[in-house]
């Protein structure tokens, strides 16, 4: 948009009227503060321009008012009673007290609910069935869960967390069709699915009910389930896909600028629309248009294919999205990996307190005022927790093979972590920690 400097205009003429011409310096193309050229404008366009300029002021002046409000008067009501509303919603919703007022300890504004694990456990019985598993399965014996809140921590997080719910069985892209389940319904339905290539017969999936601490949480984790597996299936159409044209993996695990160049980018882009179709048409219809695009992914990397490897691409995509390909598990474990890693992850850098003023991005620069560049660094180089996490999740997806997933793995591998310790911060203490307990004494 062309902003106005300033003006030349003049009143004048034997009717009083206004010049039908204007000199107007205007700024074109600089961004160094520099006098810019000059433009001849009638005084109808100047009108126009001036007008479109008072009104994109307005918004702006209008945008910081709303940010303003946020970040002054929304904001740290947030911050003082958002947490104690989530519990005061829970606790409405599960009454864990006696009286049934929908409080825990029936005067109706306590968030502290009662430490006797039995109640808890009559409460939520889902709650304590999910716990109940997580110990059993835990890698640490029931002695070190007692003696450790960190090892109880570490156990809620990487077997409660990450592999009872987020990659829990079955992980079939067919295997989940109620999109968001319910307290009352099971996460995973009783289909079936084939784990492995042995594994000849199907093998029935038990019904798993969402504990009541994540009902709050119920989209996030289905969108996160929902990504983590289309981007295995992705992941092993691409690896079929490179290792037919015959440019090997490598180009899977390199940088994103090396995978998603060019051509590639844009098969990448027609892959995830494809693969995003499942209910549009027959199986038949929807492996042949997923085929086709992963034929054509190969021939970027390999433009010579012979007809037999386009059919061997095209079968081994159907075996892909059938749930038949043992690569599918193979993945599937790689990825599940870096999300247990990433539950325990902490920056090894400085990293900057993030303050909810603007509503816009903090970085170092900004904080550091002038925005120098400091020596071996960008000085647009974001150093808030969220980008040094994200950062180092696309490292790990990228040397796991799954570098044409990287960017939507590392945010959803982010949310998946602020869902589960803002479960811990809401219920770890007076719920989950009781419950932990009560299983390892019993």
């Amino acid at each position: 948009m062309l902003i106005p400097l300033e003006s030349a205009v003049e009143f004048g003429g034997g009717e009083g009227g206004w010049k039908q011409t204007v000199s107007h310096p205007i700024s074109i193309g600089t961004n160094d503060g520099g006098e810019g050229t000059t433009a001849t404008l009638s005084s109808l366009q100047f009108a126009i321009a001036s007008t479109l300029y008072l009104h994109t002021k307005a918004g702006t002046c209008r945008q910081e008012v709303l940010d303003f409000r946020l970040g002054h008067l929304l904001a740290p009501r947030i911050h003082a009673f958002g947490k104690e509303y989530l519990r005061y919603l829970f606790q409405n919703k599960f009454t864990i007290g006696g009286d049934g007022d929908g409080s825990l300890d029936g005067c109706g504004t306590s968030t502290t609910p009662p430490t006797d694990a039995t109640a808890i456990a009559t409460a939520l019985p889902n709650t304590k069935t999910w716990v109940k598993e997580m110990v059993d399965q835990s890698t640490h014996s029931t002695e070190e869960l007692l003696i450790s809140e960190e090892t109880r921590a570490e156990t809620l997080l990487i077997t409660g967390w990450v592999d009872n719910i987020l990659f829990r069985n079955p992980r079939s892209v067919d295997a989940e069709p109620n999109p968001t389940p319910t307290t009352e319904e099971p996460i995973n339905n009783t289909d079936t699915v084939v784990t492995t290539e042995v594994e000849e017969e199907e093998t029935p999936i038990t019904p798993f009910l969402i504990p009541e601490v994540l009902s709050m949480d119920l989209h996030s984790i289905s969108q996160i389930r929902t990504i983590t597996k289309l981007s295995v299936v992705g992941s092993a159409l691409a690896l079929h896909a490179s290792a037919l044209s015959g440019v090997g993996d490598s180009v899977l695990r390199g940088s994103s600028g090396v995978v998603v160049d060019g051509k590639v980018e844009e098969c990448r882009g027609r892959l995830v629309q494809a693969m995003a179709e499942r209910g549009v048409g027959t199986r038949e219809v929807y492996e042949a248009e997923v085929g086709r695009v992963v034929v054509d992914l190969a021939k970027v990397w390999n433009a010579s294919l012979t007809t037999d490897t386009e059919e061997s691409i095209k079968n081994r995509t159907s075996a892909v999205l059938r749930g038949e390909d043992p690569v599918l598990k193979l993945l599937d474990n790689r990825m599940r990996s870096v999300f247990r890693s990433m539950m325990l992850w902490n920056p090894q850098t400085q990293v900057v307190p993030v303050r909810l003023k603007t509503g816009r991005t903090l970085t170092l620069s900004s904080v550091t005022g002038g925005g120098q560049q400091q020596q071996g660094s960008s000085a647009s180089e974001d150093y808030t927790y969220d980008a040094l996490f994200q950062n180092a999740a696309k490292e790990e997806f990228r040397s796991k093979g799954f570098a044409f997933y990287a960017t939507e793995l590392a945010e959803v591998n982010l949310k998946s972590c602020r869902v589960i310790n803002l479960v811990l911060d809401l219920y770890g203490a007076s719920i989950l920690e009781a419950l932990v307990l009560d299983e390892c004494i019993s």
